[in-house]
């Protein structure tokens, strides 16, 4: 019948070819014959049409940008202050607080950084610590203002600690709650053993280490513990003569005492005639060098101490002997 015909270019036998339909009327198409195409997305620059983009390959997210109108907006690194010239994508914070006077929310000042701040109507954008006193609320102290540590108190209860001075005599402890610590003295004897400070009547002679009593003075005798005398109006005695001092009288010169390394704390010159003389060497023989010489007009007696003692490598010799009795040596 005559008509109207749909013709199609076939690309292979290079030749018109006339469309198929179905008894319905629907187009025949074979999807299988239609060359292998790539179906792109493009967008038009204002002159010519590109190809969209995505992010990567692994992230298929299409690239797009943001214009403020005709301003494209600038991607800027953290850190980096946008430029004047450029556009960039903000976000603004603002703080509010309530106004109970104004029953209503307004926006915080800016931030201020600096001390002595005092908390005014127009609040600010710091945090401030407060504590309520029953009634109202109040700004918590410092202990001054070189030392920022926050004022505390301890309570037992309702009731406060106190915080007094502890002068002697000063302090009611039946009337003020104070923090106390109760302080035990032990001492520690051999293998571990601790046993309680013990009171005035374990003060004796004689006592044994680690059974002292109350507060003493206690010198050791090599042996055992012994307390240090005093004279009747407190003043320590103390001995020129220590532990184990030797004594010997000489009345003719040569070795005092026993050779050896000798210390020498006094001598006792008792003079025989006018001009007295004797010597003394670090010897244990005859004809060393002087290492001690005393000299005297008359006839009489002297007490010599030596303090610190003359120390004696040798032996104490007595060189020379005129004019005396005796000489009497206290030596270790």
């Amino acid at each position: 019948m005559p008509g109207t015909f749909l013709w199609g270019w076939d690309g292979a036998n290079k030749a018109w070819v006339t469309a198929l339909y179905d008894a319905a009327g629907h187009a025949q198409v074979d999807v299988l014959t239609v060359p292998t195409t790539d179906v792109h997305i493009y967008g038009y620059d204002g002159a010519n049409w590109q190809t969209l983009l995505v992010e990567s390959n692994t992230l298929k997210n299409l690239r797009v940008r943001l214009y403020g109108g005709t301003n494209a907006v600038e991607v800027l690194r953290a850190g980096t202050a946008p430029l004047a010239t450029e556009y960039a994508l903000v976000t603004a914070a603002v703080g509010w607080f309530f106004n109970y006077s104004m029953a209503q929310f307004d926006a915080l000042p800016g931030y201020t950084e600096a001390d002595a701040l005092a908390v005014s109507s127009s609040p600010i954008a710091q945090a401030r610590l407060f504590g309520y006193n029953g009634t109202t609320w109040d700004r918590l102290r410092m202990e001054s203002g070189a030392l920022h540590n926050l004022r505390v108190k301890l309570y037992d209860g309702a009731t406060g600690i106190s915080s007094d001075l502890l002068t002697e005599g000063t302090f009611d402890t039946d009337t003020k709650t104070g923090l106390y610590t109760k302080a035990h003295v032990l001492l520690q004897l051999a293998g571990g053993l601790s046993i309680p400070w013990r009171g005035a009547s374990y003060l004796a002679d004689n006592t044994s280490g680690g059974q002292l009593g109350s507060v003493a003075n206690w010198g050791w005798d090599g042996a055992n513990w012994d307390r240090l005398r005093t004279y009747g109006v407190g003043i320590l005695k103390v001995g020129r003569a220590h532990v184990g001092l030797l004594t010997v009288r000489a009345t003719a010169t040569g070795q005092v005492g026993a050779a050896g390394s000798r210390k020498l704390y006094w001598v006792h010159e008792n003079g025989g005639a006018g001009n007295a003389l004797f010597e003394l060497t670090d010897a244990i023989i005859g004809g060393a060098a002087v290492k001690f010489d005393h000299f005297s007009t008359s006839r009489e007696g002297h007490m010599i101490p030596f303090d610190p003692p003359m120390e004696f490598s040798n032996g104490i010799y007595l060189e020379t002997f005129t004019n005396m009795t005796s000489l009497i040596f206290g030596y270790l």
